[in-house]
């Protein structure tokens, strides 16, 4: 799956745990990206890399869409774009209020 980010940037973040994982009662999950940044620190563009299902790499994309990075440095110290690799963990959260 791959997410073209410029149609998310100054959307709200809403790096919940999928609903499709809290009803088949999954606990965690980890998601593993490829995130293209951009010289500013937006992301462009995200690739699921490995995905276990349940919602968990469309959200994890989605949610590094919004999110701000720390952009690579050239040699000479000057911000480029670059594209890395990051796991991106779910835990389910442990107050039954907050599983939505």
């Amino acid at each position: 799956m791959v997410i073209d980010c410029e149609r998310r940037h100054g959307d709200e973040p809403t790096c919940r745990f999928p609903k499709e994982a809290n009803l088949k009662g999954i606990s965690m999950a980890t998601v593993i990206l490829r995130v293209k940044v951009a010289s500013d620190g937006r992301a462009e563009r995200v690739w699921v890399m490995s995905d276990p299902g349940q919602g968990f790499g469309r959200m994890a994309a989605m949610c590094s869409c919004v999110k701000h990075y720390r952009p690579a440095k050239s040699a000479t110290g000057k911000p480029v774009a670059a594209t890395a690799t990051y796991r991106f963990k779910f835990q389910r959260p442990a107050d039954p209020a907050l599983r939505q």
